[in-house]
């Protein structure tokens, strides 16, 4: 080898190291910034849950403007839009077509985004549509985000209001989300939530979702506890 290639080499693996480690910490850092975002909304959609989904205005202004600081962000504007929406449809003059041609629009340009499926199943459903017609979205909301703590919470309250309905093949789905956002250290409106919704079924409703945890195995009877109905 010509003492020009053996250079040339060396250079050549220095540079592609170099730029290993500058695609890590670019990595590093968008992650960080994606976490930031991450933990706003996190406090953005507890506030929308703590009023059990019924905002008053001044509210909402104080949550569109903790939202608004992220609306110039170049990376993450279907998450921005997806949480501006929330708070829009938990307004009190929330206008529900709008917000529902928004949320298609956004689950065509990001059919992975599991909130937004969520969104438009809960929006159709408060704007008249039929369970059997909105459950697609929510079944292709835990397709693509089966584990995402607060869109689990929004398709097992969703799940509970409607257990009468539901489907036979959607109730151990709706079983596990409750379970496993009940057990979870994270959060802590959820059993509020689920109470709530639990309280609002006939008796005979109640006892099935119940009796649903209870034969989910330990998991469920520490769900049931939580829930103070063990």
């Amino acid at each position: 080898m010509a003492p020009f290639d053996g250079w040339l080499l060396r250079r050549s693996a220095f540079f592609g190291r170099v730029g290993v480690i500058g695609a890590g910490l670019i990595t590093a850092a968008f992650g960080v910034w994606v976490l930031a975002f991450e933990r706003s909304a996190a406090q953005v959609r507890s506030d929308i849950n703590a009023a059990r989904g019924e905002l008053q205005a001044d509210k909402v202004d104080v949550l569109l403007a903790q939202v608004a600081r992220w609306t110039s962000d170049p990376f993450l504007p279907a998450r921005v839009a997806s949480l501006k929406l929330d708070v829009l449809v938990s307004s009190p003059n929330a206008d529900l077509q709008e917000t529902q041609a928004s949320l298609i629009n956004l689950v065509e340009h990001k059919p992975a985004f599991a909130q937004a499926w969520q969104s438009l199943a809960s929006v159709s459903l408060l704007g008249g549509g039929s369970l059997e017609a909105v459950l697609p979205y929510t079944r292709f909301s835990r397709l693509v985000g089966p584990n995402q703590g607060p869109v689990m919470m929004q398709r097992a309250v969703m799940g509970l209001e409607n257990w009468d309905h539901l489907p036979a093949q959607d109730r151990p789905w709706l079983i596990r989300e409750i379970v496993k956002t009940t057990n979870s250290d994270v959060e802590g409106f959820q059993v509020i939530l689920y109470r709530d919704a639990i309280a609002k079924l006939t008796k005979s409703s109640s006892d099935e979702v119940r009796a649903a945890l209870r034969a989910y195995g330990p998991d469920g009877e520490m769900a049931l506890r939580r829930l103070g109905s063990g």
